[in-house]
């Protein structure tokens, strides 16, 4: 298992230290400080097994109560070779749903690499949600913005917008775009502004930008329609309600 340590200062250090001994008895960890890796080499576990935990921006989150930590809401969510798999449940419950509760970005940057693997009925997702809250379950029941790659059965892929209030409201719809396999999905949220881009194979296939101020910070999750894969090499980087883009 590959562990990704930040040493800042002594204490980060002897933390790192304490978190290796819990990983090595809870088989399961999670690792993330100002866009480190968040998900790296994972051991096979389910995410929601009590002895869990996650680093975020410093704090450990004991998973052993996942409500006071991060939540699923339908599908089922297991790591498996070092990813996070993803499958939704039958023909009933076809959205799957994963929150960090208390990341509260407002801006900031998320990242992370997706394979869809397969679809039901010809179509299928999977995606960051941000600046996110109210999650329920069942189909559409979340506030915030998703961003996300989908697929169809021969292999097309296409990245889709939209605000989710409790329904599904586009902001742009499908638009195609080029590659297959496993696809890297960065967002930046600067105030209004929503910056999505999608590479594959190293090469940039999509940029897109819009401007909505509907929300100004919320939670980060991942949600996936219809969609079967996994996730791996998730970055969360929160650069806190201050930050200038002009000064990046």
């Amino acid at each position: 298992m590959k562990i990704v340590k930040v040493v800042k200062t002594a204490k980060v250090v002897q933390a790192a230290q304490v978190l290796f001994s819990l990983a090595l008895v809870f088989g399961f960890l999670f690792s993330s400080c100002k866009g480190e890796s968040l998900f790296d080499e994972f051991p096979d576990t389910t995410v929601s097994e009590p002895g869990d935990f996650a680093v975020l921006d410093n704090k450990l989150w004991d998973m052993e109560d996942p409500l006071n930590d991060f939540k699923t809401y339908e599908g089922n969510w297991r790591t498996e070779n070092g990813r996070l798999n993803f499958t939704w449940w039958n023909s009933s419950a076809v959205e799957s749903k994963f929150e960090f509760l208390d990341t509260a970005m407002a801006n900031g940057k998320v990242e992370m690499d997706l394979t869809l693997e397969s679809v039901r009925l010809n179509a299928g997702t999977i995606g960051f949600m941000i600046r996110s809250g109210e999650y329920q379950r069942g189909q559409d029941q979340v506030n915030g913005y998703y961003i996300a790659v989908g697929r169809d059965n021969a292999g097309q892929h296409w990245v889709e917008a939209g605000r989710m209030e409790h329904s599904w409201n586009a902001i742009w719809g499908r638009i195609k775009i080029d590659g297959t396999g496993t696809f890297h999905l960065s967002v930046e949220m600067i105030g209004g502004k929503i910056t999505t881009v999608v590479t594959n194979k190293g090469k940039k296939v999509f940029e897109r930008s819009f401007y909505d101020s509907w929300l100004p910070q919320g939670n980060i999750g991942f949600r996936s329609w219809q969609g079967n894969g996994y996730i791996d090499n998730v970055k969360m980087n929160n650069v806190g309600p201050g930050y200038d883009h002009a000064k990046k």
